[in-house]
C-alpha cells in the first residue's frame, strides 16, 4: 500500500510539473540584454523594430531623378531670364545654384558679354576661367569687351591665349577690334593687339572684304582714316569701294584736298575711278567752292567714258 502511495504521489508531481511547462511556454519570451540596466523594449517598439525595411526601387530612382532635372530646369529658367534682361545681379545670383560646366557655350558666352558689360571685369574673367572649354565666340566676347573698357593690354592676353589654342581671328573680330582700336590713340598696347591679329589667317577672299564692309560703319573722318591706316599695318590693301567711302567722308568734311589725296591713292594702287569716285570728289570741291576744278573733274569723266551716276 506505501508503495502504491509513493506511486501516485510521484505522478501527481510529474503532472505538475507538465502543466507549469505548458503555461510558462503560453507567455511570449522576453529578450533582456545582460550588461544592460534599460527596461526590456516596449510592444510598440518591438513593432517598429519588426517592421520590415522598405526598400528603394527603380521606380522610386526615377521619381528623384525627376525631381532634380525639374529643379535644374527652373534654376536655368531664372538665369535665362535674368540674361534676357541684361541683369548683372540677378546673373550672378542664378550661377551660384548652377554648374558652370553643365551649361551650353552659347549660354556662358551670354554670361560673359552681360558681366562684361556690366564693368565687373573680375566675376567676367572668373566665369571664363570656370567654362569647360571655349571657342572664337567666347574669346571674342571678353576681348571686345576688355578693348572697349580700355584694358588693352589684358585684351592682348586673351587674344594670345586664342591664337595659341589654335583659334584663329574670325574677319568679324578682326573688324571689330580694328574699329574699337580707330577711337583709341596708338599705344603699345595697340600695336601688340595689331602684331597678334596680323598672326591671325583670315584675310582670305571674303575676310577681306568683309574689313573694307565694314569701313562704312565708322563714324567721323578721322575714325575713318585711323582705320584705314590700321588696315594697312595689318596687310589689308583697301578696294575701291574703302577709297570712295573715305573720298566721301573728306567732301562731308568740306576737306577737298584730303579727297583728292585719297583719289590719287586711289589710282595709284592699282583701282580705275568710277562714277563714284568722281562724283564724291566733285561734292567735296563743290563744298569749298572750287567751281573750276569741278568742271575739270566733270570733263575728266567724260573722257574716261564714265557716265555721271
Amino acid at each position: 500500500m506505501l508503495r502504491s502511495l509513493g506511486l501516485l504521489t510521484r505522478s501527481t508531481a510529474a503532472g505538475a510539473r507538465a502543466t507549469a511547462l505548458r503555461h510558462t511556454a503560453a507567455i511570449p519570451r522576453r529578450t533582456f540584454h545582460p550588461q544592460s540596466s534599460a527596461s526590456p523594449p516596449s510592444s510598440a517598439a518591438r513593432q517598429v523594430s519588426d517592421a520590415p525595411t522598405a526598400r528603394v526601387g527603380p521606380s522610386a530612382e526615377r521619381r528623384d531623378g525627376a525631381d532634380v532635372r525639374r529643379e535644374e530646369r527652373i534654376r536655368e529658367h531664372e538665369l535665362t531670364k535674368a540674361l534676357a534682361a541684361n541683369d548683372a545681379v540677378a546673373t550672378m545670383a542664378a550661377l551660384r545654384t548652377l554648374d558652370i560646366p553643365k551649361l551650353s557655350m552659347v549660354t556662358n558666352s551670354h554670361v560673359l558679354k552681360v558681366l562684361a558689360g556690366s564693368g565687373d571685369f573680375t566675376a567676367t574673367e572668373a566665369h571664363f576661367a570656370a567654362m569647360p572649354e571655349h571657342n572664337i565666340v567666347s574669346f571674342a566676347t571678353i576681348v571686345k569687351a576688355l578693348i572697349r573698357a580700355d584694358r588693352l593690354d589684358r585684351a592682348a592676353d586673351y587674344l594670345e591665349r586664342m591664337l595659341a589654342s589654335n583659334i584663329s581671328a574670325s574677319p568679324q573680330l578682326v573688324a571689330v577690334i580694328l574699329v574699337l582700336l580707330s577711337s583709341r590713340p596708338h599705344s603699345d598696347a595697340t600695336q601688340r593687339l595689331l602684331d597678334l591679329i596680323a598672326r591671325s589667317d583670315y584675310s582670305e577672299g571674303a575676310g577681306i572684304e568683309r574689313l573694307n564692309d565694314q569701313f562704312k560703319f565708322i563714324d567721323g573722318l578721322e575714325a575713318k582714316e585711323r582705320y584705314f591706316v590700321l588696315m594697312q599695318s595689318i596687310g589689308i590693301a583697301p578696294d575701291r569701294v574703302t577709297f570712295n567711302i573715305l573720298i566721301g567722308a573728306c567732301a562731308k568734311s568740306a576737306n577737298p584736298s584730303r579727297a583728292e589725296h585719297y583719289f590719287d591713292m586711289l589710282r595709284a594702287s592699282g583701282h580705275e575711278p568710277d562714277a563714284v569716285s568722281y562724283s564724291v570728289l566733285i561734292a567735296a570741291n563743290l563744298q569749298a567752292q572750287q567751281f573750276d576744278r569741278c568742271f575739270e573733274l566733270f570733263h575728266r569723266m567724260n573722257s574716261d567714258n564714265i557716265e555721271p551716276d
